[in-house]
């Protein structure tokens, strides 16, 4: 009898797939197992937190406090309160219903007729590290009473281009008497970069502004991402992963001015074109508001300021305001004067910023609110 060795080599292999099958069933079985007893791990966790009044713990405050946007690329999560805990601070932030940093204001209500006052800027605005009473928006509104309405509409990474958007859809509506937009150096970059196609932008064509990337084209968040962010236990063991990661590298780098030179004549000029659109803003038919820049310095410059007064960035910001006819304060002197007395109080500490980071701290909070009050109380009688 003659046997094929092709049809004898199939049976083998045949045979070695039917005693390999119930292997392979039971490593699926195991990891079904696994996967089972981690989701209840989880799920108990999660719960034996939220009773516990526990809030999620965030590291990255872009993705732990904003969820994406179509217009705005990314805005605050609304009624929203977490955790921000870093080296230097662990705080409870608190977003209001429209997802920016709710005022603590107690004192008397607004008079009748009260002038809004709001505030645009990134990170320095939305007040990095800092609890929702001590921001300076917050201490400037204990400050002025109920003579005055204080609203912080600052937003984490936002540049000029994302505030111009933000006033076309939230602040105009609001009908301010006064727009302060706190201008930061890494602005002129953040106009120009696309994050990803997270952020919209704009393009100039000669002295008009292209939109590029509006509506914003990578805003999805898939249902796990979503879960993740919302979770207390996901965020805490999420955190405590950056925690372990962050030990093992070299201490971050402090945010450190442009040199003018080494900035695009073009994004100067992208710069005092979306100024003066903020500008015919305030100034159209329909709203009527006064529009003011507050140059936020590093902390190098405010450290520097008493042997070099003179800053690249900080006199083009000038530049451009005074040619489009806007308001311009510096923090710079007030805030080396504060630098001063801290530094004589606390001579072992840093001064107004945190020690690992580049944004200012309590103490710098307070001077900057000190510092605007003063300021705007000299120049006429809404301050």
């Amino acid at each position: 009898m003659l046997i094929c060795p092709i049809c004898l080599k199939t049976d083998k292999l045949n045979i070695m797939e039917y005693r390999a099958f119930p292997q392979t069933i039971k490593v699926i079985k195991s990891l079904c197992s696994w996967l089972l007893v981690l989701i209840i791990t989880l799920t108990l966790l999660e719960l034996i937190l939220r009773f516990s009044d526990q809030l999620p713990v965030h590291k990255n405050p872009l993705g732990g406090f904003h969820s994406p946007d179509s217009t705005l690329g990314w805005i605050g999560k609304s009624n929203y309160s977490g955790r921000f805990r870093r080296k230097d601070f662990d705080v409870v932030i608190e977003h209001d219903e429209l997802g920016f940093r709710h005022s603590t204001y107690d004192g008397s209500p607004p008079i009748e007729g009260a002038e809004r006052i709001i505030f645009l800027g990134d990170s320095f605005t939305w007040g990095w590290g800092i609890e929702n009473d001590k921001i300076f928006t917050n201490v400037l509104q204990q400050k002025v009473g109920g003579k005055y309405i204080v609203k912080n509409f600052g937003v984490n990474a936002y540049g000029t281009s994302q505030q111009l958007l933000l006033f076309d859809k939230h602040v105009g509506q609001l009908k301010p008497n006064v727009v302060v937009v706190m201008f930061f150096s890494n602005d002129i970059d953040d106009n120009v970069d696309a994050k990803d196609g997270k952020r919209p932008w704009f393009e100039l064509d000669g002295e008009k502004l292209v939109p590029r990337n509006q509506p914003v084209t990578a805003i999805s968040i898939g249902p796990v991402k979503r879960l993740a962010q919302e979770s207390v236990a996901i965020s805490t063991l999420k955190y405590t992963y950056h925690l372990l990661a962050d030990m093992l590298k070299n201490p971050p780098v402090e945010i450190v001015v442009e040199e003018e030179m080494a900035i695009p004549e073009k994004r100067w000029k992208l710069l005092g074109v979306l100024l003066g659109e903020l500008k015919k803003r305030c100034g159209g038919e329909i709203l009527e508001c006064e529009l003011r820049i507050v140059y936020v310095p590093t902390r190098e410059e405010v450290r520097t300021y008493h042997t070099d007064e003179f800053s690249l960035v900080a006199s083009r910001v000038k530049a451009i305001c005074d040619e489009v006819g806007i308001s311009f304060l510096d923090l710079r002197p007030g805030l080396h004067t504060a630098w001063q007395q801290e530094e004589s109080r606390k001579p072992d500490v840093t001064p107004i910023y945190f020690p690992h980071d580049g944004h200012w701290d309590l103490a710098g909070h307070h001077a900057v609110a000190q510092i605007l009050f003063n300021s705007w109380a000299m120049a006429d009688d809404r301050l």
